[in-house]
């Protein structure tokens, strides 16, 4: 069978006066999508200028916060008791020579110390601690 020799016949129907009516049905269609539809000028303007503005804010004062901290580790170390703080330099695996490192020797003023002072301490008698507490007594 060739395409030619199929009886060509319109299968499909428009109802009767369909076209007539169908300028009025696509103009109520409209019409009641624009009653639907709605705009929020104030919160779009907010949206896009207030929410970066918040954030913005925001993390200047985390920064600042973090930044000016008050507590420095001066002030921590003033609450800690002095056995506490020996006792757990002597647990842990740092070294004398660690310390003595991480000391700033700047902020120490050893020329107003007396030239003698070293001829006075007897370090046979003296222990690390009693030596310690006399030197911090003297001078701080």
């Amino acid at each position: 069978m060739k395409l030619e020799e199929i009886e060509k016949k319109n299968i499909f129907e428009v109802p009767e006066g369909y076209f007539d009516a169908l300028p009025m049905a696509i103009q109520k269609r409209i019409e009641s999508q624009e009653q639907k539809t709605f705009s929020l000028p104030s919160f779009s303007f907010s949206f896009k200028y207030a929410f970066p503005l918040l954030f913005v804010t925001i993390a200047t004062v985390f920064i600042y916060k973090s930044y000016y901290s008050s507590t420095s580790t001066t002030n921590l170390l003033e609450g800690v008791n002095t056995e506490t703080l020996v006792a757990y330099l002597s647990e842990s695996e740092i070294t004398e020579e660690e310390i003595i490192k991480s000391v700033n020797h700047a902020q120490f003023d050893f020329q107003s110390a007396p030239a003698n002072s070293l001829e006075t301490i007897d370090f046979e008698e003296t222990t690390l601690d009693k030596l310690c507490k006399d030197v911090e007594n003297e001078y701080f």
